[in-house]
């Protein structure tokens, strides 16, 4: 049973004879219960003191938890983006890898090929070099015959000189028919007639022949005969038809 201040103030004791003084028992009783009322003060006010405390702390808990929470998930996120990072940047490195790889043996293709077509242009120069001193050759013999035979003095003479004159020039003109025949086709079976006819849209005038013809005579395709060079753009204008 729990006593209050006001149990202690109205609490009557019975009158006995040679008992204690009333008065002061009265007072004592009252000091008591002051003294009481001011401790149960005092508790409840502790009480609330220590609810409150236990209120904040059980908050800065609940805080601190959703700080560590907090911090776990942020390094997780942070691991999960090195991880990311990092197999992103072996992809690539891997990418790139095989990127370099295949361009290097491209490369190494190439300069195979380009190495095994160097005997073969040299021996094409020799060719041409060769056909074209001959040429020359031929030329002179021909001037030398015409010149002896515009100066000889004896009928004959001129007649044998005129008659190789004309054997000469019958071989210049077969040298020069072979090589320009070569040219044309060599011309032909590098496509560049095929995409010349594309990139004029099937139809071309009389300055786009002009500008052909002056691109060739600059190329390694001439000589070549103007006349020929037109049957091979007509025969392919309509292949690609």
């Amino acid at each position: 049973m729990k006593i209050t201040p006001l149990d202690i103030q109205q609490k009557q004791f019975r009158v006995r004879f040679r008992g204690f003084e009333i008065v002061e028992v009265g007072d004592f009783l009252d000091l008591v219960a002051n003294e009481f009322e001011e401790l149960l003060h005092e508790k409840n006010r502790l009480k609330e003191e220590e609810r409150q405390k236990t209120q904040k702390i059980q908050e800065l808990e609940g805080a601190g938890r959703d700080l560590r929470n907090a911090l776990i998930s942020g390094q997780q996120f942070i691991e999960e983006m090195k991880d990311n990072a990092r197999k992103e940047g072996e992809l690539i490195s891997e990418k790139a890898k095989a990127q370099a790889r295949k361009i290097l043996e491209t490369a190494q293709v190439q300069a195979m090929q380009a190495e095994s077509e160097i005997p073969q242009l040299k021996r094409r120069r020799a060719e041409v070099e060769a056909r074209v001193r001959g040429i020359l050759e031929m030329h002179k013999k021909l001037v030398d015959t015409r010149a002896e035979g515009l100066i000889s003095p004896w009928p004959f003479k001129k007649r044998g000189g005129t008659s190789q004159a004309k054997r000469d020039a019958g071989k210049i003109h077969r040298g020069s028919e072979s090589l320009t025949g070569e040219n044309l086709e060599r011309w032909k079976a590098s496509g560049e007639p095929k995409r010349w006819i594309i990139s004029h849209n099937y139809s071309w005038n009389h300055n786009d022949w002009s500008s052909l013809l002056e691109a060739l005579k600059k190329s390694d395709y001439w000589p070549m005969n103007p006349d020929d060079v037109g049957t091979v753009l007509e025969e392919e204008k309509r292949s690609l038809a």
